[in-house]
């Protein structure tokens, strides 16, 4: 991957998970890192799904490997959530993050 296609800002968030006075478990989303990103959208004809299962807004993020990234943190970018689907690792150095648009 060369530096010059990370044209993106992308920030990851982790939830932290805290119970309030009145006994509820709420969700915060933290920081965890701000990245350069390439970003390559999917048509829904290209995803190996049955019939109308396939997510409306499937986005590729690739970017630097960071360690510790997992599906269960999220992705901003350009101010819209993204849940993580899948991580894909390329060599050492590289990941690719398969997100869906959070509604």
């Amino acid at each position: 991957m060369r530096s010059g296609s990370l044209t993106h800002t992308v920030n990851i968030e982790r939830a932290a998970r805290t119970v309030e006075q009145s006994g509820a478990v709420a969700a915060t989303w933290m920081p965890l890192f701000t990245l350069k990103a390439a970003i390559d959208t999917f048509d829904k004809t290209e995803i190996d799904e049955p019939f109308g299962e396939a997510a409306d807004a499937l986005v590729i993020f690739s970017m630097r490997y960071r360690p510790g990234v997992t599906t269960d943190d999220r992705l901003i970018y350009q101010d819209e959530a993204f849940h993580i689907r899948a991580i894909r690792l390329i060599g050492r150095r590289e990941m690719q993050l398969k997100a869906e648009r959070a509604n």
